[in-house]
């Protein structure tokens, strides 16, 4: 685990662009796999990780937060308009749906909205040791989990234009 880790967390460095590395911080910005999976041993702990999405925020550096993510069932779908989703796959697996539409079915006034879905996407079989990246405003979804699914992402904002 630690080795798939470490390439991991370099490749979501490597992938953040230079123009937002600014000063340093007071913000985290050091976790050591120790920690990692004391954080993982904690949402697996968590008396809602079987019915519930489960995350905790790795590390700190304006704008970026990766976050780690463990995932025993489906969630809904969701997309980012602005920021492109980088994901590594600590652990587990399942199935990544991208692209397509992203629709919510209709509710009755006052009712709390039901998670959104994807209709029409491309389904992607997803499992330990991968790495890949959400473009910014595609719908995307794990639609299915086999057992479970541990996986740190990042949002990262596009580049400013060059003028």
């Amino acid at each position: 685990m630690n080795r798939h880790l470490c390439a991991g967390i370099a490749l979501l460095t490597l992938a953040t662009p230079t123009f937002a590395q600014t000063a340093p911080t007071p913000d985290k910005t050091y976790v050591p796999a120790a920690e990692i999976a004391a954080m993982i041993a904690k949402a697996e702990s968590d008396p809602r990780a079987a019915t519930t999405v489960i995350t905790q925020p790795l590390l700190q550096l304006a704008p970026y937060r990766p976050i780690i993510h463990r995932r025993m069932t489906p969630a809904g779908a969701d997309i980012h308009e602005k920021q492109a989703e980088f994901f590594f796959v600590i652990r587990g697996s399942g199935t990544l749906t991208t692209g397509g539409k992203m629709v919510r079915a209709a509710v009755a006034a006052g009712a709390p909205p039901p998670p959104a879905s994807i209709e029409g996407g491309t389904d992607r079989k997803v499992a330990k040791g991968d790495f890949f990246v959400v473009p910014e405003n595609t719908p995307h979804q794990f639609t299915a989990i086999d057992g479970e699914l541990v996986l740190i992402s990042m949002h990262v904002p596009r580049a400013p234009a060059a003028q």
